[in-house]
């Protein structure tokens, strides 16, 4: 059986090239600034075509979207070929309320150049549990410095 990857054959990642958020941040970011502030739903086609211009291939889009419906936070209905993504009514609340309290509580700018840094690590293999950490904090205003910090 050949290798699944040999050096020559280019790596898919979750990120795109030059680093910036994983395909899972960019949806979670692109549902919760501009759907559903509208809507509850969007066409996925949409959303490939978003998330493309972020630079993340269709397959790690379909991947973040899959995994997503999976947690119980998207559902997708076929309609031929097409398929419409909506956000089940807890995720769609969640987003809301974190929209909100962000702009409730915005940071005051006028404190000057410093920062608060949490590292927050989960304990074990539990990556659900750390996925969801890291999905609220990151709801709450706080942001992701990355693996390994």
């Amino acid at each position: 059986m050949p290798p699944r990857h040999s050096k020559d054959t280019p790596r898919t990642t979750r990120r795109p090239a030059g680093g910036g958020l994983s395909a899972a941040q960019a949806l979670l970011t692109v549902l919760a600034e501009y759907v559903a502030p509208r809507s509850s739903g969007v066409w996925q086609e949409t959303l490939m075509q978003a998330l493309g211009a972020l630079g993340h291939s269709p397959a790690a889009v379909r991947q973040a979207i899959s995994r997503s419906a999976k947690e119980g936070a998207l559902t997708t209905t076929r309609h031929g070929n097409r398929a419409y993504v909506e956000l089940q009514a807890e995720a769609l609340a969640t987003l809301r309320e974190s929209a909100q309290a962000l702009t409730e509580h915005a940071p005051d700018t006028t404190a000057g150049d410093e920062w608060d840094v949490f590292v927050v690590r989960s304990r074990g293999k539990d990556q659900a549990s750390a996925y969801q950490l890291r999905t609220s904090m990151l709801l709450s205003g706080l942001g992701y410095l990355g693996n390994g910090v």
